[in-house]
């Protein structure tokens, strides 16, 4: 059904016609032609406001709240049949507008306290009327509050309801003046009606506390109540009474006369502070005259102490208080609560009924620090004659020579005078020795001619002994011992392996009193005897054959090949580095033997089909090899990006090209040393390098073993290479160890 909206406001008090009869009690409408369909409130902030009841358009009477800042309201109704009913609106002037159905009515102000409107509805010979009863202002406050009696405590504040007033004991009565905040509440005092702005008739004030309220009811009848608490002062009355560092009891109220406090016996006097209530009292403490507020000094004796307060007022009686100071007795409490010493421990534990107590200390302590603690603070304490402070440490000296025994007492005085003595006794250790030498050294089958003052040997084996057994006794039996860092039981029977080469043997001895001595023995397994000596040919690319700057590794591993006293040849079609050989040193009166198969910039499958010709197949024609340290793969991954697998398989070729020469060929394999390219360059060479113990253990044969060199792991690029790719000096030395070990 199509719904018509009227707009108008409700200002309108009075009755129309038929509307006159309504019962306020909200009766019932009767018949369904004349009836709203809705009914709805718009204040003048555009919000809608609540009707009690909810509206309903059988019920005729509604009453609305809104705020003292509203100042109009908009109503809309709708009605079932617009084309047949009219409506109109009777406002507080008395007087009755008719509307048109769809227009509205304009805006109508809302006065200060109840509005009354009546909405007329008439359709189809019937008439119905809704009446609404709009209530302006919510305001249950005051906007000012005084007394005649004095000032209020806090200063008013229309939101704050509870205040207090002080006054003397000559203010009997007093006047509340109370003004509204909205003139159309209700005031009340003491639940007397009230008129704002008027001082109230007064109002009568105990000595002591009376309370007065201020009630305002708002016309919608919220409520509101202020309190104000006068206080008439007993001038015979204290208004506080304290004992200076120590509680009274029961807690101060100046109707109570008599109050107790208690104080150590160490407290030998005390002040005594009284407050009067009010400023015309005198006051006296045992009868000598006292300002109030001010401390009074009591001297105290041992036990109860009576102290008399008297507050005289000008025309009351005087008013006396009592307050009971107890001074304890002194504690007979000689005991101590605790005591520890440093270094060592006591036996028995501490306890504080047990007065002996026995610790045993290392020769070499001169010294030991003693930190007792009374059970009762008053005590003193004394400790090995000395006074000392409850627990804080005392160093006491061990002037007997070591072995000794020291009795040291500590002493605690009770605050009565009473003494109780505990008695430590310190067992100081003959002093340990500072023997660290060695009594007897044997390393078999090794010989040396051991004398304990000499601390360095040499000796050499035959390279058949692969192992010594190192037989030590400490001069001193508690001495300890390591051999090579471990450990050892004394006297040892301790197997050291031997390398070819030299080898060093370290002997520590320490002891007891902590001194050390360390032995040392350097033992050469010497070489094999000389037989056909081994081919070595160093293959690779531009790392392997270096440049005029850089000695190589090869120069390096020739030299620790020396050293061991291994038979080698180095073979190779090749003999100059890149840009020119450089000067090589000679070493133990040899000149370096340069050959060589390092092809700088190279690839793998260049090794294996050479650069316009060759390859490794030709050149394994002018020379055999019986070991090939194979150091490659650098130029095919971090220069022309190819993959590690398809690298890997160039790999295996160069492997079986080398077999074809030599079937019993031994191949030192090497995973590749890092660079500083990009991580992406070390990215490939780590998945290239994963994938040689895999190649080595395919390859490998009892007759051809393929082992694995790790020239990866502990290089470092960045220090041991001088253009991020090539080794220096140090990784060309570095890299020399790493072949020498796998040559082993």
């Amino acid at each position: 059904m199509q719904r018509l909206v009227s707009m108008f406001s409700l200002v309108l008090i009075g009755c129309l016609g038929t509307a006159c009869g309504q019962d306020s009690s909200n009766p019932g409408l009767d018949g369904e032609a004349a009836n709203l369909s809705s009914l709805e409130l718009i204040d003048s902030n555009q919000q809608p406001v609540g009707l009690s009841p909810s509206f309903d358009s059988h019920v005729a009477s509604y009453v609305a709240d809104v705020g003292d800042a509203i100042e109009s309201l908009t109503v809309t109704v709708a009605v079932p049949d617009p084309g047949r009913t009219t409506v109109r609106l009777q406002g507080p002037d008395g007087q009755t507008r008719a509307l048109d159905v769809g227009q509205g009515g304009g805006t109508v102000p809302l006065s200060q306290g109840a509005n009354t409107l009546v909405v007329i509805v008439e359709a189809s010979g019937s008439t119905q009327a809704y009446r609404v009863t709009v209530i302006r202002g919510t305001n249950a406050s005051v906007n000012a509050l005084a007394l005649s009696a004095g000032g209020l405590s806090p200063a008013f504040a229309p939101a704050v309801t509870a205040y207090t007033v002080a006054t003397g004991l000559s203010t009997e009565t007093t006047r509340v003046t109370a003004t509204l905040s909205d003139a159309a509440s209700a005031l009340t005092i003491n639940g007397a009606a009230a008129t704002s702005g008027v001082p109230s008739p007064p109002i009568p004030l105990s000595v002591g506390a009376t309370a007065i309220l201020i009630g305002v009811r708002a016309q919608n009848e919220t409520t509101k109540t202020y309190t104000v608490v006068a206080t008439r002062a007993d001038t015979s009355a204290l208004r506080n009474l304290a004992v200076e560092g120590f509680p009274a009891s029961p807690a101060f109220d100046p109707n109570v006369l008599a109050y107790v406090a208690g104080v150590p016996f160490a407290t030998t006097s005390v002040n005594v502070v009284p407050t009067v209530a009010d400023s015309s009292a005198s006051i006296t403490v045992n009868q000598q005259p006292a300002t109030s507020g001010q401390p009074t000094l009591i001297a105290l004796d041992p036990g109860s102490n009576l102290v008399q307060v008297v507050v005289r007022g000008p025309s009351v009686t005087p008013r006396t208080y009592l307050l009971t100071i107890t001074r304890a007795p002194a504690s007979a409490n000689a005991n101590l609560a605790n005591l520890t010493v440093s270094p060592g421990t006591l036996s028995p534990g501490f306890s504080p009924t047990t007065l002996g107590y026995l610790m045993t200390v290392g020769g070499s302590v001169a010294g030991i620090q003693i930190t007792a603690t009374p059970a009762d603070s008053a005590a003193t304490l004394t400790i090995n004659g000395q006074p000392a402070n409850s627990g804080q440490g005392v160093a006491v000296l061990l002037t007997a020579p070591a072995p000794s025994t020291t009795v040291i007492p500590i002493v605690v005085t009770a605050q009565n005078g009473a003494v109780q003595t505990y008695s430590l006794t310190v067992n100081r250790a003959a002093l340990a020795s500072s023997n660290a030498n060695l009594a007897s050294l044997a390393l078999p089958p090794a010989s040396v001619s051991f004398s304990p003052s000499t601390l360095s040997y040499v000796a050499s084996v035959p390279n058949t002994v692969t192992a010594v057994t190192v037989h030590a006794a400490p001069a001193d039996p508690t001495a300890t011992m390591t051999v090579n860092s471990q450990p050892v039981a004394s006297p040892s029977s301790f197997t050291v392996p031997l390398n070819q080469g030299m080898n060093e043997i370290s002997i520590r001895v320490t002891a007891p009193a902590g001194n050390v001595q360390t032995y040392v023995v350097t033992i050469t397994r010497l070489a094999p005897p000389a037989s056909q000596g081994r081919r070595i040919l160093p293959l690779g690319d531009s790392i392997t054959q270096s440049d005029m700057g850089h000695l190589s590794y090869r120069y390096y591993l020739w030299r620790r090949l020396i050293d061991a006293g291994v038979d080698f040849d180095f073979v190779g079609s090749l003999q100059e580095h890149v840009g020119g050989t450089p000067a090589f040193p000679t070493y133990a009166g040899r000149e370096f033997d340069r050959e060589h198969e390092g092809h700088s910039g190279w690839r793998v499958d260049d090794i294996l089909n050479g650069q316009g010709g060759g390859g490794l197949a030709s050149w394994l024609q002018q020379y055999d090899v019986d070991v090939a340290l194979i150091h490659l793969g650098t130029n095919d991954l971090v220069y022309y990006g190819e993959g590690e697998q398809s690298t890997l398989a160039e790999m295996r070729d160069v492997i079986r090209v080398l077999r074809e020469d030599n079937p019993a060929v031994t191949v030192l394999l090497a995973q590749i040393i890092p660079t500083t390219f990009s991580p992406e360059a070390n990215a490939a060479i780590a998945r290239f390098n994963g994938g040689i113990p895999a190649l080595a253990a395919e390859m490998t044969t009892a007759q051809s073993p393929v082992r694995v060199v790790d020239l990866n792991s502990g290089f470092d690029a960045s220090t041991q290479t001088y253009d991020g790719v090539h080794p220096n000096a140090a990784g060309e030395a570095w890299m020399a160890d790493r072949w020498w070990q796998a040559i082993q």
